[in-house]
């Protein structure tokens, strides 16, 4: 399709517009076409555009493109949040009162991690604290160890219960805000050297 405008109150062709390879939406409410627009000195002006079927709304989707057509926009990634997987079975720890008791997953986006407190409950008496220690920031769809270490009268407790049950609580933020992550798993003591504990 060329339309030819003509100036206001003079016969000189001024401009030379262009349309080509238009297209309806699929409600009918709307087309979309290229637009080549040359004017009075031969410079051109192009792009896709929508309109409405009477003409109003003229919109520029974009500044270069050819063949617009009307196709559903692809369905968004799904949103996956940070989580934690505990191994399998029972942690042994090695004689120091050391081990990999899980890992943190995260998720779509970068997540920063923080351990807000992790306790052990072995034989009588109160939980013990335990060090735990985690990367502080993994990027997306990375893995992140989570290690403990049992030491003191703490490891002394375990080793004198033969097992020992674990509670730890990681606060994971991403994209989608705070989440706290429980991590439970059942601990036992290292085996004893030849030459004993």
């Amino acid at each position: 399709m060329r339309v030819v405008r003509l100036a206001p109150g003079s016969a000189a062709l001024t401009h030379h517009v262009i349309i080509t390879a238009h297209n309806a939406s699929p409600s009918g409410s709307r087309i979309a076409f290229h637009r080549t627009v040359y004017g009075p000195r031969g410079k051109a002006e192009s792009g896709l555009f929508t309109m409405g079927l009477d003409g109003s709304g003229l919109t520029r989707v974009a500044e270069s493109g050819f063949d617009p057509s009307w196709q559903p926009l692809p369905a968004p990634p799904p949103v996956k949040r940070a989580q934690i997987k505990k191994h399998k079975g029972k942690v042994r720890l090695d004689r120091k009162g050391r081990g990999v008791v899980g890992t943190v997953v995260c998720g779509s986006s970068r997540c920063s991690l923080k351990v807000l407190s992790s306790t052990l409950r072995a034989g009588r008496g109160k939980p013990c604290s335990v060090k735990t220690d985690v990367a502080k920031r993994i990027g997306p769809g990375k893995k992140a160890k989570v290690r403990v270490r049992v030491a003191g009268k703490c490891l002394g407790r375990l080793r004198g219960a033969g097992h020992g049950k674990l509670v730890t609580r990681i606060r994971a933020t991403d994209a989608l805000g705070r989440r706290v992550l429980t991590l439970k798993a059942t601990l036992l003591p290292g085996k004893a050297g030849k030459h004993g504990r």
